[in-house]
């Protein structure tokens, strides 16, 4: 009888390890890189860099004519565990507006999470016509200000 209960436990804990490394498999799969070329591709690579906390990565983003900075972002709270999804993409010649949902933990002990929306603006410039992000893109909620 021991043997069979052996075996018994030797399975469950087989099956166990296989669905954790599928979940954690799962879990980790790579974010799919759109072309920086596109406005949604440099609003991507802003919100990894804003993410990843490479704040002077961040800012090559940003306009020449933006008053945001790498310092703003230093300020600014940045959640530890957000999660980013593409919305509605316009472009025109000349501007674009991206739009993401931010879905961010509450911090409650039942795990529940609220959702933003946040559209980024973004215009052509520079002698290479790429696209850069203007205003006050989130996280941000002022720039300029600091001094």
């Amino acid at each position: 009888m021991e043997k069979s209960t052996n075996k018994v436990l030797a399975g469950i804990v087989a099956l166990v390890v296989v669905i954790a490394a599928l979940v954690a498999t799962i879990g980790n799969r790579p974010v799919a890189q759109i072309d920086r070329s596109k406005p949604e591709g440099v609003v991507q690579a802003y919100l990894q860099a804003v993410l990843a906390r490479d704040f002077d990565q961040a800012a090559t983003y940003f306009a020449t004519t933006s008053t945001c900075t790498a310092d703003n972002l230093v300020a600014a709270y940045i959640p530890e565990n957000a999660t980013v999804s593409l919305g509605e993409v316009t472009v025109t010649a000349s501007s674009a507006n991206v739009t993401v949902s931010v879905e961010i933990s509450s911090g409650e002990p039942l795990g529940s999470r609220y959702t933003e929306t946040h559209t980024y603006r973004l215009v052509k410039s520079g002698p290479d016509n790429t696209w850069k992000v203007t205003g006050t893109p989130w996280p941000l909620y002022d720039c300029g200000v600091l001094k």
